[in-house]
């Protein structure tokens, strides 16, 4: 087998969200979850993932995990032998993202939870992912289960104004980064960037998916993580 995989969720997800991942890489690698749910900064996450990870292991993480995951790898070249990258960032967020994540703080803040809940679910996926009433319902159920507490600390994380791209050439080990071609969250552009900034790293797109790649196209997310557990 390869070595350990550890997967690291988005914000408002657990171990669901990668359900599919997790029931068939099984025959390559020892599969654990490490969710981020208690920590209310990058760097806090960063720590709790090395803490509990096994010494040295493959590493893949979506959205604010992969965000998570570029500093493990950065702080502990000698312990992740490989970087999976999905539907992320690395540049700093701008002056309107951050005015909305305050705006969306609030709302959760006084009551207005559940309408944060609609709203990311709506964000997560394509608009023929949003007619799936069964996909919508399972995104529903996760976020309400990680809850209001969790996600407030995974907001004050993402308010982090360091702009990531100038450390992502320290990444030395084989990384995938992995872009969903209906992602209107995060651009083919800022994939783009993340791949060439990583040498040697190699980008793919997953088609007909938002940004919810692991859940709305699980299959063939599944089959990329394999071909990189396999031959990176």
């Amino acid at each position: 087998m390869s070595e350990p995989l550890v997967l690291l969720p988005g914000m408002l997800s657990d171990q669901l969200c990668f359900e599919h991942q997790i029931g068939h890489l099984g025959d390559l690698s020892e599969v654990s979850v490490v969710l981020l749910t208690e920590q209310d900064s990058r760097s806090a996450m960063a720590d709790h993932v090395l803490s509990v990870a096994p010494e040295r292991f493959a590493l893949a993480g979506i959205s604010m995990g992969a965000w998570v995951a570029q500093e493990v790898a950065v702080r502990a070249p000698e312990r992740v032998s490989k970087a999976a990258l999905l539907d992320t960032w690395a540049s700093p967020i701008s002056e309107e993202t951050k005015a909305l994540f305050r705006e969306h703080v609030e709302l959760a803040s006084n009551g207005g939870f559940d309408e944060i809940v609609s709203l990311a679910g709506e964000r997560a996926f394509s608009p023929a992912g949003q007619k799936d009433q069964t996909l919508m319902a399972i995104h529903r159920s996760m976020a309400l289960r990680v809850g209001v507490d969790a996600y407030l600390r995974q907001m004050r994380a993402m308010l982090d104004p360091t702009d990531w791209r100038p450390y992502l050439g320290l990444i030395r080990c084989p990384t995938l980064v992995v872009h969903a071609r209906q992602d209107v969250i995060f651009s083919l552009a800022e994939h783009q960037g993340i791949a060439e900034a990583i040498a040697g790293s190699a980008l793919a797109i997953v088609e007909d998916s938002g940004h919810a790649s692991t859940m709305e196209q699980p299959q063939a997310v599944t089959a990329l993580l394999r071909v990189w557990l396999e031959y990176f």
